[in-house]
């Protein structure tokens, strides 16, 4: 039975590992999303990992040849427990797969939060402060105003950073 597996590559080596494993007859998925790269005055949307390290590759373990991948350039290992790779949870491959769009970039839903809503920062020096909303920055930062020393700071983050009070 195939199923999805993480293949694990060296440090920026996505691409090689990608094309190194094509060649060898696999099948690659690699989920990219689009970001905004701004140098030297110039500002332009790229395609990167959404998992920076990793490659997914459906495989039938027990009738397919798969020790190869592990020696596959840009490849350090297949993702697993021992000698055996792990298998992905079913259909998380699949829904990633349906989320790209034409230009292959994977759409990631945006909370719709509403200004002056209640938000708790999750990550960086921040952490378990709660804010308020209010704006989305461009399509993945969120503006969030924070009282410290009884004064309000704006703040820009990332919009995985923050959730909804309770």
């Amino acid at each position: 039975m195939r199923r999805w597996y993480a293949v694990h590559t060296h440090a920026r080596a996505e691409e090689k590992a990608e094309f190194h494993l094509r060649r060898q007859g696999y099948e690659v998925y690699c989920p990219r999303l689009e970001r905004t790269r701004r140098h030297a005055r110039r500002v332009e949307t790229v395609l990167r990992p959404m998992f920076p390290r990793y490659l997914f590759t459906p495989l039938d373990v027990e009738a397919q040849p798969w020790h190869a991948i592990n020696g596959t350039f840009g490849v350090k290992h297949l993702v697993g427990r021992g000698e055996r790779p792990t298998p992905l949870p079913g259909g998380l491959v699949e829904a990633l797969m349906e989320r790209e769009s034409e230009a292959g970039a994977v759409t990631v839903p945006v909370p719709a939060f509403h200004p002056g809503e209640a938000l708790v920062v999750e990550e960086g020096p921040f952490r378990d402060l709660v804010a308020r909303f209010e704006i989305m920055a461009d399509r993945e930062r969120v503006t969030v105003l924070l009282d410290l020393l009884g004064r309000e700071i704006r703040v820009t983050a990332h919009h995985s950073a923050v959730r909804r009070a309770s």
